[in-house]
């Protein structure tokens, strides 16, 4: 919960209509607080009223109303998962920033954009496991590139599934170059729907590279140790619901329509959690159930 909290608010401050320098300034000392040596009231209320005052966060008040609470928790937390979520917090602001003004044109800028958001989720909760004795230090290690396509690929479904919410917000993570490769000199007729053909091609590019990291996501599941259940469901659970939301996505022209998005019905996710729990120690049936639900993604046209 605290990780998660702490991932949320650095997105908050991307997401928030800050100028660029305001970013910078809340990305740098958010990440100085949690630097410091023990926990300081003074600075942490200093900082939330800044934040307060500079940034509309209506959206998320109870997450800055408890900013305090929060930063008192991370130095109440055991010092080697602390020492993780502050290398990968780093990681998360300095990338965020990066990208607050450079253009997503290819798919390798949108993979790294991606790893920033949720890669270094991924990569911070497998560190996470080892650090709580589920996984060796060898198996950390090999699992850290599986686990960070893991993290790229629930990020890509999400940034597929979200274009017509994105572009009335202007904001872009669709690679540009693909978009000019099907005659989109303006990001925004994506939209517009004259051109409903070409977007669905663009759409099944961007299906075809979501698929290929949620392949990968399904192997770093698959490689963890099978006594490991409890780890595997809490991975499975947004994977496979991931996978859902790119089958009810892929061929579907209501992608390109705000507020038409296609979103599993919770009976449907609850059945996700039941079959992780039953099934998820076998690899064969993990298979066997991503390749039933990948049929109706790999068919599209």
């Amino acid at each position: 919960m605290l990780a998660y909290l702490v991932f949320r608010f650095i997105d908050t401050i991307e997401d928030s209509k800050a100028s660029k320098d305001q970013k910078k300034y809340f990305f740098v000392e958010f990440i100085n607080i949690l630097n410091a040596n023990s926990f300081n009231m003074e600075s942490a209320a200093d900082y939330q009223r800044k934040f307060i005052a500079a940034i509309d966060f209506t959206y998320e008040k109870p997450l800055i109303d408890n900013f305090v609470a929060m930063v008192k928790l991370y130095f109440n937390t055991p010092r080697p998962d602390r020492k993780s979520l502050l290398k990968y917090a780093t990681l998360m602001a300095e990338g965020m920033y990066r990208f607050l003004s450079t253009p997503i044109e290819t798919f390798s800028d949108q993979n790294e954009y991606c790893y920033y958001v949720a890669g270094v989720v991924a990569q911070f909760f497998n560190e996470l496991f080892f650090n709580n004795g589920r996984l060796s230090h060898e198996d950390c290690v090999e699992l850290m590139p599986l686990a960070r396509d893991y993290g790229l690929a629930l990020q890509k479904v999400n940034l597929l599934m979200d274009i017509a919410h994105d572009i009335f917000q202007n904001r872009k993570y669709w690679p540009t170059r693909i978009l000019e490769k099907h005659g989109f000199r303006q990001y925004e007729s994506l939209i517009e729907g004259e051109k409903l053909q070409k977007a669905m091609a663009v759409l099944h590019e961007m299906t075809e590279d979501a698929f290929y990291f949620l392949k990968r996501g399904l192997q770093y599941v698959k490689r963890m140790g099978k006594k490991q259940l409890k780890i595997r469901v809490f991975c499975l659970l947004p994977l496979f619901t991931a996978l859902e939301h790119l089958r009810g996505s892929a061929g579907n022209p209501n992608v390109f329509i705000k507020g038409k998005k296609f979103k599993l019905a919770k009976p449907h996710i609850l059945t996700i959690l039941l079959k992780s729990y039953l099934f998820g120690s076998i690899n064969m049936y993990l298979s066997y159930w991503f390749g039933r639900i990948s049929k109706h993604i790999e068919c599209r046209p």
